[in-house]
């Protein structure tokens, strides 16, 4: 964490991208209806390890992370593009002066269901979850 003036701290750029990717890795994971360890054994890669993903504690290798969406029947571009979207969908929950859910303890009605429902509705809306491969121009 980097300091403030006030002597506060804010976190760093690779602090929010981590959790971004690992939030964005579970919103996905659960649209496809898998666990931990049948994506990480699918991916080859242990459960351990994507586990650290998702919680945001460690960054995937490129083809690691090419892999486990592989699993998840979603393209790199659908990453990205989901990627963006759960960060516009948390940042309207600041501006709107709510709590930030938190992705890995979402069940029933609670806020980070929400945020899920909000985010896969609005992909499915904007077809950047289809199952196959998209043309990238």
């Amino acid at each position: 964490m980097a300091s403030t003036k006030t002597g506060g701290h804010q976190p760093r750029p690779a602090d929010s991208a981590l959790r971004n990717l690992g939030a964005t890795l579970v919103l996905l994971r659960r649209f496809a209806d898998k666990n931990q360890e049948e994506v990480a054994r699918a991916a080859g890669i242990g459960q351990p390890q994507l586990s650290a993903y998702e919680a945001g504690r460690k960054f995937p290798r490129i083809e690691t992370l090419e892999r486990v969406l592989g699993v998840l029947g979603v393209t790199p571009l659908g990453f990205f593009f989901a990627m963006d979207r759960l960060d516009h969908v948390l940042a309207d929950l600041v501006k709107s002066g709510q709590a930030l859910p938190d992705p890995l303890m979402s069940t029933g009605n609670g806020p980070g269901n929400v945020v899920f429902r909000r985010v896969v509705a609005e992909l499915l809306r904007l077809g950047r979850l289809g199952r196959g491969r998209e043309k990238e121009s």
